[in-house]
């Protein structure tokens, strides 16, 4: 590391726990609150981090992260890549996902995921509930999910993430629609409605 005029570079500063690798690089502009930089993450084993929120888990993951530009709104890029993951006992196979964010907004794209004999791809997009944002939301799309093979409707979910949670999801057919509320005075509210929903492709499957 070294500080000049201001501005503090790290060439490239590598940490080692166990499994786990991170390399950072980059440099801060303390006088224009500005920045550049990358972050790599390798970790065979993310069971100890885990641990280390009370969350019991172990699994691989590979997570890079680059970007720069004023602190209070960076350009940023990252992509995620995890494997056997197990998280307070689910089973996650598989999640890949890359991402672009440009101060709240962001953007996420090339989204697969694999659990419980269930494969889909995800993308999505909105604005993350950061201080100043008005109306954070988040819409997600999951597209091409297959159980043992057997297709089913994409999804499309949105999420307001004001005062008030709100989250509602849908079938791409109109099939089967949900809406769950957290209003801001405590308490929760969910309902569901299912029209003429085909269920075949999990009963063709199951023993």
């Amino acid at each position: 590391l070294s500080l000049s005029g201001g501005i503090l570079t790290a060439e490239t500063v590598k940490l080692t726990e166990r499994e786990t690798t991170a390399e950072l690089s980059g440099r801060y502009d303390h006088r224009q609150r500005t920045f550049e930089g990358r972050v790599d993450v390798e970790s065979g084993n993310v069971g100890p981090w885990l641990a280390m929120l009370g969350i019991e888990g172990k699994g691989q993951l590979t997570a890079h992260l680059s970007g720069g530009g004023p602190v209070v709104r960076p350009v940023l890029d990252g992509r995620l890549r995890a494997r056997a993951l197990t998280v307070a006992g689910a089973r996650i196979d598989c999640v890949e996902l890359d991402a672009k964010a440009n101060g709240a907004t962001f953007t996420v794209f090339n989204g697969s995921a694999a659990a419980y004999d269930v494969t889909a791809g995800m993308e999505g997009d909105g604005r993350l509930p950061l201080p100043g944002v008005k109306s954070p939301e988040i819409d997600l799309r999951v597209r091409g999910i297959l159980f043992r093979r057997h297709p089913f409707p994409d999804v499309d979910a949105h999420a307001a993430l004001g005062a008030t949670v709100e989250a509602r999801l849908g079938t791409a057919d109109g099939r089967l629609t949900a809406k769950a509320v957290a209003p801001a005075r405590g308490g929760f509210e969910a309902e569901a409605t299912l029209v003429r929903f085909d269920l075949s492709p999990l009963a063709a499957v199951l023993p």
